[in-house]
This record gives C-alpha cells, structure tokens and sequence, in this order.
C-alpha cells in the first residue's frame, strides 16, 4: 500500500470547499423552492381572477391545495438532490484533490452553484 502524503493547507481547502459547496446546494434549493411557489402563485393569482364570480372561492381553495402538494413535491425532491449532490461533491473533489486539480473543480461547482443562485433571484425579484 503506497503512502500518501497530503499537506494540512489542502486537507482544509478539499474539506472547507465540500462544506461551502454544500451550504450552497442548501441554498439554491430553497431559492428553486421559493421560485416554483412564486411563480404559482402568480399564474394561480390569475386563474382565479378569471373564474367566474360563483366559484372564486372553489378556485381559492383548489389552488391552495395544488400550492400545498408542489411545495411538498419540490422540498422531498430537493431532499434527496440535495443528499445526492453532497455525497457526489466530496467524491469530485476528493478525486480533484487526488489529481491535484482540485481549485479547477471547486471554481466549476461553485460558478455553477452561484449562476443557479443568480437566476433564482431574478425569478423571484421578476415574479
């Protein structure tokens, strides 16, 4: 079994990145999370502005259900993308980490993370 030597300033960076990238994934899926409820409640806003008179009541409590199950939908869905993508970047790095290319990987998953970030906020700042 050959050694392995690793130095203490790239064992913290390998470990501070896996911890920001996935603080980060928390994040977005939450921004994802919030983007999916404004989004329906604006197209929902609308529908039951357009029901006629007689069942805007109706239409009020079937949107409210409908936002209900997507929000659930959209949380457990996150969930387990969430726990997939954690355990994938400690692999992705720790391969980087192993090849020495690991400040190449952590700039592509962070740039990635932070332009989903970017355009949950548009949606949410627009909607």
């Amino acid at each position: 079994m050959a050694k392995m030597k690793y130095k203490f300033g790239k064992n913290v960076l390998y470990l501070s990145a896996w911890l920001i990238c996935s603080l980060l994934l928390l994040t977005n899926v939450l921004m994802v999370r919030e983007s999916v409820l404004d989004i329906m409640t604006a197209v929902q806003a609308q529908q039951i502005e357009n029901a006629p008179s007689g069942e805007k009541t109706e239409a009020r409590f079937r949107a409210g259900e409908l936002k209900g199950l997507v929000d659930r939908g959209v949380i457990i869905a996150g969930g387990l993308a969430t726990v997939m993508l954690v355990v994938y970047f400690e692999y992705y790095f720790r391969i980087g980490f192993e090849k020495d290319i690991l400040a190449q990987r952590i700039l592509r998953v962070v740039g990635i993370q932070t332009a989903i970030l970017l355009i949950g906020f548009i949606v949410i700042n627009v909607v």
